[in-house]
């Protein structure tokens, strides 16, 4: 003889053992934050989880289950904008799943790169030079692009002439990269910017030149 469910009066879902109530309407407790603050930048639209990234969805489940102290469960799935998450859980070998409403305050707040960038920041400078302009071209395209999933750019200028660019970049570590990655071949110089807390700082140049 199939089971009946006391609240819903359906005998086609599960039954929980010792509790005689289905898997869709039993309401465990479950112990979270009722309100967590959200910072996402206006500009690029990066959140802020560890440190500022793309909305990742596996890792950002991972954030918050950590910042709602869940400690029974695993978040399925989360809805910032209407404010719930579904966390899946297991009860006497029964899997099932539940909804619980978080108050997500979603806050507006410039990420670091975005910060900096409007502010005219920059580490490097690429002299990109070459008397080939349709090979300039092309290498200009693929050092923007990539730049441009690495850091950021605050500004460029087309020399005269066709002759190059200079490509002023908020992180020269990240143009280190790139170059060697893109297997070109260039010549650096530093110059001293000013002082941070007593220390030298140091911009750098990178001359990337074609025949």
């Amino acid at each position: 003889m199939k089971q009946i469910c006391p609240i819903c009066g359906r005998s086609d879902v599960t039954i929980l053992p010792n509790s005689n109530i289905c898997v869709n309407c039993y309401n465990p407790e479950i112990k979270i934050k009722e309100k967590l603050d959200i910072y996402v930048c206006p500009s690029c639209d990066k959140y802020l989880y560890g440190k500022w990234k793309t909305l990742n969805e596996i890792a950002f489940k991972k954030f918050l289950k950590n910042k709602l102290k869940l400690k029974n469960g695993n978040i399925e799935e989360f809805d910032l904008n209407n404010k719930f998450i579904t966390v899946s859980m297991t009860l006497n070998d029964v899997k099932f799943k539940t909804t619980r409403k978080v108050n997500f305050n979603l806050k507006k707040l410039l990420c670091s790169d975005c910060s900096r960038k409007s502010s005219g920041y920059y580490e490097a400078i690429i002299q990109l030079r070459g008397n080939n302009k349709l090979k300039l071209e092309k290498k200009f395209n693929k050092i923007t692009s990539g730049l441009e999933k690495m850091t950021f750019i605050s500004k460029i200028i087309k020399l005269k002439n066709n002759a190059g660019y200079d490509i002023y970049v908020g992180n020269k570590q990240k143009v280190f990269e790139l170059l060697n990655k893109l297997e070109l071949r260039f010549k650096t110089t530093r110059k001293i910017a000013g002082r941070i807390d007593g220390n030298d700082v140091y911009r750098t140049t990178f001359l990337v030149r074609f025949d």
